[in-house]
């Protein structure tokens, strides 16, 4: 891209604006790149074009399908010019080089706070960035304790972070080196897409010793795809981690339905560093959302799993089975309209809460442990009650280490409240599909997500749907029920290769194998004459 030139009405073009628009533009503000002649016409450099660009963002009025609020006429220009996926995902990653060699002796998720914390600061407030970026040493400190007092609670992990480096040495010149690389994201116009690749980025570094559960985005989106959020709906997710659902769904919307959809947003958090994280995540990216922190709610009060209000999507995946002391000592037991539970045994809670969040016509997916196909007890019983209600619309088995925090397989439950197709639950075993992205996880491919979700939108359909040996099956509750309710889909949908083949006779094999000994003196003869002729 250096050398590359275009005119003002090749702007207008791949802008998709009128040519007046363009010039207006260059009239009114001095910033615009200037022209050369080049043949007698005015031409400027492509990369002035998408810097200046990248400050100017488009009214909502005049967003486009699949753009969300916030998004930047530079934007709309790289992908015009097909100039920025690769060169963005190659700018993040030698900026996530450079900032990680700046962590020191911190704890990561201490450096994730005050990273995230000072990108967010850098976008969204120009008056409290401007002054941070402008001094330095005790002075930079205050300014940032004020502006992390100015945007609480949100900010709280910026206030946390950056007691860090009163007592450190280096403390300065790091602090320094950080600001500089997050004024480098701020100025590349991708600030809200920057946070979101920090997260994975963080979330990975952290590896299991990590507090949080970080869902990795192949995953999201597959789970978006399956519940097909549309305009006008509300969207919940009742263990938000850093918001990663609720926003791609909000994308999801946007990409199917244009940028101005009448959808709601809800997330209940774990911890103030979680609220804060999807806070930030979501506002960034222009998404209105209702955060809060009252995801243990149903573990300190009275135990009834009850939801107080009802949602048409809801999307989650919560940590699996909490060990932490977060119960009320006035708890013993977990009860919900399934069943009654350990109050220890927490997954089959998530799933009864997530059922009571639902709208007669909802629909959820939630990402659950392996365990909950087939243990038995308490939870076996919960599970059999939601098999005989009907609202387990189907299991979708993956792969192993698709997560950072754990390398256990997990599976997704499709639930709905009320029964769709008669009598019959979809299973599908997915566990082979994915691929490795490093040594320790895997990752879903387009082509992976696209045959699970295809699969999904024709049993629903009832359009030409088949069972795929080894993959699908649809299978009747009379069967299931047989099988003490377990719900693991490789007992039902078999094996891709026949392990057992039908035996065949003593004559059959003889005859095969006096058939091969002709082929093999054939080829014998064959290479002789070959040789004589040598």
């Amino acid at each position: 891209m250096p050398d590359r030139q275009v005119s003002m009405s090749d702007v207008a073009r791949q802008l998709e604006v009128t040519l007046s628009a363009v010039s207006n533009w260059r009239r009114r503000h001095p910033s615009f790149p200037s022209a050369e002649k080049v043949n007698g016409q005015e031409m400027f450099l492509v990369r002035e074009i998408v810097d200046w660009l990248d400050g100017r963002k488009i009214s909502k009025k005049d967003l486009k399908p699949g753009e969300l609020p916030g998004t930047t006429y530079g934007t709309r220009f790289r992908g015009a010019m097909r100039i920025g996926h690769a060169s963005h995902v190659a700018i993040a990653d030698a900026l996530w080089d450079e900032l990680i060699q700046f962590r020191g002796a911190e704890d990561v998720a201490m450096f994730a706070d005050l990273v995230l914390g000072l990108l967010y600061l850098a976008v969204s407030n120009d008056r409290h960035w401007n002054d941070i970026v402008a001094t330095e040493g005790s002075r930079r400190l205050q300014l940032m304790e004020l502006a992390a007092l100015d945007h609480r609670p949100v900010l709280h992990v910026l206030h946390r972070a950056r007691s860090s480096f009163f007592n450190d040495t280096r403390g300065e010149t790091r602090l320094t080196e950080i600001i500089r690389l997050v004024e480098r994201m701020r100025r590349s116009g991708q600030g809200p897409d920057m946070f979101e690749f920090l997260l994975n980025q963080f979330a990975a570094a952290e590896g299991r010793r990590g507090s949080g559960v970080h869902t990795p985005a192949a995953l999201v989106r597959l789970l978006v795809e399956l519940v097909a959020p549309a305009p006008g709906t509300s969207v919940f997710d009742p263990c938000c981690g850093s918001g990663g659902f609720l926003l791609g769904a909000a994308k999801y919307i946007a990409a199917h339905a244009g940028h101005d959809f009448d959808a709601s947003f809800t997330g209940h958090a774990l911890s103030e560093r979680s609220a804060s994280l999807a806070y930030m995540n979501l506002q960034l990216h222009h998404v209105p959302a209702d955060v809060d922190i009252r995801a243990d709610a149903l573990f300190r009060n009275d135990g009834m799993l009850i939801a107080n209000e009802r949602f048409d999507v809801v999307l989650s995946n919560p940590p699996f089975d909490l060990k932490e002391p977060m119960w009320s000592a006035s708890v013993s037991e977990l009860h919900g309209r399934y069943g009654t539970l350990p109050k220890k045994r927490t997954n089959f809670a998530w799933l009864q809460y997530v059922m009571s969040s639902l709208t007669n016509s909802g629909r959820a997916a939630v990402v659950m442990p392996g365990g909950t196909l087939f243990r038995g007890g308490a939870e076996g019983q919960v599970r059999a009650n939601m098999i005989e209600e009907g609202v387990v619309e189907a299991i979708i088995a993956l792969p192993s280490q698709m997560f950072v925090s754990t390398g256990i397989p997990v599976n997704v439950w499709l639930l709905r409240p009320s029964e769709r197709r008669e009598g019959e639950i979809l299973l599908i075993d997915a566990s082979d599909l994915g691929h490795l992205t490093s040594r320790t996880q895997r990752s879903l491919s387009d082509e992976d997500q696209s045959r699970i979700g295809d699969t999904v939108k024709q049993w629903r359909a009832g359009d030409g749907y088949e069972n795929v040996r080894g993959f699908s099956a649809s299978v009747v509750v009379q069967r299931i029920r047989e099988q003490d309710y377990v719900l693991t889909p490789a007992r039902y949908v078999g094996t891709s290769v026949e392990l057992n083949p039908p035996l065949r006779s003593v004559r059959e094999l003889r005859d095969d194998l006096a058939r091969l000994e002709r082929r093999a003196a054939a080829a014998d003869a064959a290479v002789e004459r070959q040789l004589d002729r040598i």
